[in-house]
C-alpha cells in the first residue's frame, strides 16, 4: 500500500516520502511508483462529510457526472444531462463546462453528515484521456479549491489508472494512481485535493491527463478579501458597542 504525504494526519510504516527541492511532496510506496503532490494538499482517506470545507461563500458546488444533491446544507448542482458515456451540455450550470462523458458505478461507503449524499456524490464521475474543467471566477479573487476524486471502475492494482491534473496552467498533481495511491480498500476511501488560489482572470482552468482521468466533485468557495474581514470585524464591534450602550442605558 502506497500512502501520499498529507497534513493533519499521520504517514503510514508502508510508506516512504520525501520533499523535493521544498516544493513538491514525492511518496514512494510498495509499487515502486511515485505520485508527486506539486500544490495544494491531498489526502488519500477521504470517507466522511466532515472532511469538507463546507463553510464560507460557495461560488461552485459541483456533483461530476451526477444528478442535483445536497450535503451539509449546500447544495451541490449536477452536470449530468444524460446516461453513462453522455457529454456535457453546455449551459446546464451557469459558468462552467467540461469536455468529460458521465460515468456511474461502484458503492462507496461514507459518514459523517449526509452520508448517503457523499455516497452519490463518489459513484459517479465524469471521464476522458484529456479533460478539462472551465469555471467563470472573478480576476484577482482568492478561492479555495477542493476536488474529489474516487476509483469506481477498476479494483486491483495495476489494472488501475494514472492520472495528473493542473490547475491555471500549473502542476497540481502528478503520477496519482487511483488504486495503488489510496489508504485501504477503495469501497472507503477516495482523494480529497485541496489548495488556493487567485484567479488571473475570468476562467479558471482545470485540467486533467491520463488514462480516462476522473473527476467525481469540485467546490470553489470565494476567500474574503483582508479588508473585508476588516470590515466584518468593525461592524461586529460597534454593533456590541451599540448593545452595551443600550443596556447601560435602560439600567
Amino acid at each position: 500500500m502506497k500512502t501520499i504525504l498529507q497534513t493533519s494526519i499521520q504517514i503510514p510504516r508502508a510508506s516512504a516520502c520525501v520533499v523535493a527541492l521544498f516544493l513538491s511532496y514525492i511518496c514512494v510506496g510498495t509499487s515502486g511508483a511515485a505520485v508527486i503532490v506539486n500544490s495544494g494538499t491531498l489526502i488519500n482517506n477521504f470517507n466522511n462529510s466532515n472532511q469538507l470545507d463546507l463553510t464560507g461563500t460557495i461560488t461552485y458546488a459541483i456533483g461530476v457526472g451526477n444528478n442535483a444533491l445536497s450535503i451539509g446544507g449546500v447544495n451541490f448542482a449536477g452536470d449530468a444531462s444524460g446516461g453513462d458515456g453522455s457529454p456535457y451540455t453546455p449551459g446546464t450550470i451557469t459558468g462552467y463546462n467540461t469536455s468529460g462523458l458521465v460515468f456511474t458505478n461502484g458503492s462507496f461507503t461514507a459518514s459523517g453528515v449526509d452520508a448517503a449524499a457523499v455516497q452519490t456524490l463518489l459513484q459517479s464521475n465524469r471521464y476522458f484521456t484529456d479533460m478539462s474543467f472551465d469555471l467563470t471566477v472573478t480576476p484577482g479573487q482568492t478561492y479555495k479549491l477542493q476536488l474529489l476524486i474516487w476509483e469506481n471502475f477498476y479494483s486491483s492494482p495495476g489494472t488501475g489508472r494514472t492520472q495528473s491534473f493542473s490547475v491555471e496552467g500549473n502542476a497540481a498533481v502528478t503520477n496519482l494512481e487511483t488504486i495503488v495511491d489510496l489508504a485501504g480498500p477503495s469501497s472507503t476511501n477516495a482523494f480529497l485535493w485541496t489548495s488556493t488560489f487567485t484567479a488571473g482572470d475570468s476562467n479558471l482552468d482545470i485540467d486533467f491527463s491520463g488514462n480516462n482521468a476522473i473527476l467525481n466533485g469540485i467546490i470553489v468557495t470565494a476567500i474574503p478579501e483582508p479588508s473585508s474581514l476588516a470590515l466584518i470585524g468593525m461592524a461586529a464591534f460597534l454593533s456590541a458597542a451599540g448593545l452595551r450602550r443600550k443596556r447601560k442605558s435602560s439600567v
